[in-house]
């Protein structure tokens, strides 16, 4: 379950302490190193379960919104899933050689990699932090309701760009996982 989940990532925040460096704390104290290389077939990043390192492409520029959620999203393969993997295969790729051996079908293919990405999301926008800077660029920005709304009108999609590029300064992610995240809270209501 999501509330699972992020209770769990939650106890990782707290054992750890929250900021924009929790990736690498969480690196150095589970993971043996993280080591970037030429990767083919458009992959971002993959987790060698044997050694526990975590491969980022060189493509992804390092401390990069993109290379965060990719680097974050490997972990959640890590803390999640490594168990399942151990024993079954070594390097978990997110294509279907790698899964037909682990004997996962689509469905559970969709949920583990589903959990991996609220797993990032969890760990890099914590629910109380994140929610406690909306409310304050809400209040800066006269957003009332508790959520904000977004249609074709010029001040509403205004405001969203100003909420949504301030968000992710704020947590050094990209604007659509921020996107997400506000729709995953119910605190963006789209048409």
């Amino acid at each position: 379950k999501n509330s699972n989940l992020e209770t769990y990532v939650n106890g990782l925040i707290s054992k750890y302490g929250w900021n924009l460096n929790i990736l690498n704390v969480l690196c150095d104290c589970h993971i043996p190193s993280i080591i970037t290389q030429k990767m083919s077939n458009g992959h971002l990043g993959y987790l060698d379960i044997l050694s526990s390192n975590i491969y980022m492409s060189k493509e992804l520029e390092v401390e990069s919104h993109r290379y965060r959620f990719v680097l974050a999203h490997e972990l959640g393969h890590f803390f999640l899933h490594r168990n399942l993997i151990l024993g079954k295969i070594t390097a978990f790729y997110e294509n279907e050689e790698s899964l037909n051996c682990l004997g996962l079908d689509s469905l559970q293919t969709k949920i583990m990699e589903s959990q991996a990405n609220r797993f990032a999301s969890y760990l890099l926008m914590p629910k109380i932090k994140f929610v406690t800077e909306v409310m304050n660029i809400f209040a800066a920005y006269d957003i009332r309701g508790g959520y904000m709304y977004v249609d074709e009108q010029p001040c509403n999609r205004q405001n969203y760009y100003i909420v949504i590029s301030r968000l992710s300064q704020l947590f050094h992610v990209s604007k659509q996982a921020v996107s997400y995240r506000l729709m995953d809270l119910n605190l963006l209501k789209m048409t």
